[in-house]
């Protein structure tokens, strides 16, 4: 059953929309038609782009100007939000449509309608990145490259020549594999980054002289 409250502002009327909330105008001519907003644009003026107008205790029904406030849309919806999670109800069901979005998001997304909505999106994304600067570790030539990944090589060819002089060892410390160019004469390779190597150089200060 709905709700028939009526409130006449202004010899203007205004009743409560199908939600249970909020009095709305029946002049469909009128600009602004819900209660709150005319009154707080009839005292302050226009309503920034991005804001909506709070009802500061609460109570939708008591649209006095010292109960509204302006607010950022994304910090009302929040300030609602936590109001809602305070209901039991409210949380669990809350929850069980969350797992069903997430379920129906995952099949979406790897449907072929999904799939093709990423490729598309993913060149999109790469055709804005900005071209940057770099310069290559083999040849020392500048290029410029989209790729966000700070890309070390200019060509395949330099990426193959590279690979040619690079190495896989395990870390002593932590045993993850990693990739180190060609031990030299009297260098080896024996850790994957200093935390791994300042945790091994200090864990041998500690151990006595044999």
């Amino acid at each position: 059953m709905g709700n028939n409250e009526r409130v006449v502002y202004k010899g203007e009327v205004f009743a409560v929309l199908n939600t249970g909330r909020y009095l709305c105008s029946w002049n469909k001519d009128k600009p602004i038609r819900l209660l709150h907003r005319r009154i707080w644009t009839e005292t302050y003026g226009p309503i920034p782009e991005g804001y909506d107008i709070h009802h500061i205790d609460g109570d939708w029904r008591n649209n006095s100007i010292e109960n509204l406030e302006c607010v950022p849309r994304a910090e009302h919806a929040k300030m609602h939000m936590l109001e809602r999670l305070q209901d039991e109800n409210f949380r669990v069901a809350n929850a069980r449509n969350l797992a069903k979005a997430q379920e129906a998001a995952k099949q979406w997304h790897s449907s072929e309608a999904g799939r093709e909505w990423h490729s598309k999106h993913g060149f999109e994304v790469a055709a804005s990145l900005p071209y940057l600067e770099h310069e290559c570790i083999v040849c020392g030539k500048r290029f410029l490259s989209r790729n966000p990944r700070n890309p070390k090589t200019c060509s395949r060819k330099c990426l193959d020549e590279r690979a040619k002089n690079v190495c896989m060892s395990a870390c002593a410390n932590c045993g993850k594999s990693f990739c180190h160019p060609k031990p030299r004469k009297n260098h080896t390779f024996q850790f994957c980054g200093r935390k791994c190597a300042a945790f091994c150089r200090g864990r041998s200060r500690l151990q006595p002289d044999a």
